[in-house]
């Protein structure tokens, strides 16, 4: 059972139909989840309902439960008589939408037979008549996107659960108790192993209390890539045509990345684009080079890089040490300390190279 603040609900009945006139849709308690939200725009379909009348309210509920899933609807069923009233037609007819006992707002809305529906859309109120009125009232799935503030926690956690949203995760994060947030992540990271690739610990590092000296989401190599590629100063293109047509040794690759060990944005984007393009290459031999830039490279986006295209060369042409190559990385991973760029990308890395469609091999 669910108790919910009248003045709550209807401040957000209110605020779905768009005008503060709109009538809005009282009751002294809500049977069955009710997510509510703040600024709510989508349309409100209320069927209300006495002891009364069984079959149309049986072939009523029957609709009402397929616009149930619908994002753009919310579906509510009211009854002025009481909670016996109100669970009997639950045990009944089986409703997927909540509803509401002791409502007294068929008077404002002039209903005095039931079953009756109405639609509150936009600042208006809409009667229908039958099933096939209402499925033409409401049209086609609209394409209906809310911010993520304007979810519930339970709508949060079950878009978190099935899209992997980093955004909507962290949204979670700044709503949620810390402590409950980070039991959650545990929980969430045990249902779902190899699933999360650095956003969850990420996340849950900061909510840990545990953990004062929190990360940053970015890196001085990162934020000077991304102004690369936006202004067209890149040079992956360059680099990869080099690497390609030149074919230069991994002596000459390896001594031109050292020339670059400096914080310059210049410097910055030469080695993150350098990385990139000796995976783009996709040639084998360029893979002792990336491992020796993995163990003195300073910044965590481009040690991300480099994992990234030992993996990507492997996939391109698989490697016949790849079991040491991963070796190599499971020794960088233990002193790796990146939660949100580096640890995962290796993390990813190594289980390619250890792994064949998902199963266990050994060398031959």
């Amino acid at each position: 059972m669910i108790r919910c603040s009248v003045c709550l609900f209807c401040m957000t009945a209110a605020l779905a139909a768009g005008q503060p006139s709109t009538p809005t849709i009282r009751a002294e308690q809500w049977l069955g989840p009710l997510a509510l939200r703040p600024a709510d725009s989508r349309t409100f379909v209320i069927l209300f309902f006495d002891d009364l009348n069984p079959r149309p309210t049986r072939e009523w509920v029957k609709t009402l439960n397929e616009l149930h899933g619908r994002k753009d609807v919310v579906v509510l069923g009211v009854t002025p008589e009481s909670e016996r009233t109100a669970r009997r037609f639950i045990r009944l007819y089986e409703p997927k939408f909540s509803v509401g006992v002791r409502s007294t707002s068929h008077r404002r809305l002039g209903i005095t037979t039931m079953p009756a529906i109405r639609v509150l859309n936009a600042g208006s109120v809409g009667e229908v008549e039958s099933a096939e009125a209402l499925l033409e009232r409401l049209g086609p799935v609209k394409e209906f996107e809310v911010s993520p503030d304007e979810l519930s926690l339970g709508e949060l956690q079950s878009r978190v659960e099935t899209s992997q949203d980093w955004g909507l995760l962290r949204e979670l994060r700044i709503r949620m108790d810390p402590e409950t947030f980070v039991a959650y992540c545990d929980d969430l990271k045990a249902r779902n192993p190899g699933q999360w690739i650095g956003d969850l610990d990420f996340q849950r590092h900061l909510a840990d209390s545990n953990a004062p000296d929190k990360q940053l989401d970015t890196t001085p190599a990162l934020e000077a890539s991304r102004a690369a590629l936006a202004d067209g100063t890149t040079i992956r293109g360059d680099l990869t045509q080099w690497l390609t047509n030149d074919s230069p040794s991994p002596e000459s690759v390896i001594g031109k990345y050292l020339d670059r060990l400096g914080h310059s944005r210049d410097d910055l984007v030469y080695r993150s684009d350098l990385s990139f393009s000796l995976g783009a290459a996709g040639d084998p031999k360029y893979v002792p080079t990336l491992l020796d830039m993995l163990e003195i490279e300073p910044d965590p986006a481009i040690r991300r890089r480099i994992a990234s295209s030992i993996a990507g060369i492997h996939t391109t042409v698989p490697l016949p040490n790849r079991l040491e190559v991963a070796a190599h990385m499971r020794k960088m991973l233990e002193i790796e300390d990146n939660i949100r760029w580096a640890r995962p990308t290796l993390e990813l890395s190594i289980h390619l190279l250890e792994t064949y469609d998902g199963e266990k091999v050994e060398d031959q």
